[in-house]
């Protein structure tokens, strides 16, 4: 898969952080549509109109299975997303 075939399409986003240690602390879910795509990465237009910026490493970005997904964080649900995206950080 090349990132611009993302162009257009629409990706459920789920980013998790940890701490040193390899504790979770916490952990981020959206969605929304990818608006441009380059070799820095993609950017995804969120709900709220924010753009959200992800690196070009696509090894965390998949096809999405068909069905109904609901977020954790505010209960907001899509439907047949075209990609999920996720993400694992370690902070400092």
């Amino acid at each position: 898969m090349e990132v611009e075939e993302l162009l257009g399409k629409t990706v459920l986003v789920g980013i998790t952080d940890y701490d040193p240690a390899g504790n979770p602390v916490s952990q981020t879910q959206f969605f929304g549509r990818v608006e441009k795509v380059n070799g820095e990465g993609f950017w995804v237009r969120k709900q709220d109109g924010s753009d959200f910026w992800l690196p070009p490493d696509l090894s965390s970005t998949q096809p999405a299975p068909p069905g109904v997904y609901r977020l954790r964080s505010t209960g907001e649900v899509i439907e047949n997303p075209d990609f999920l995206s996720v993400w694992n950080r370690t902070r400092e």
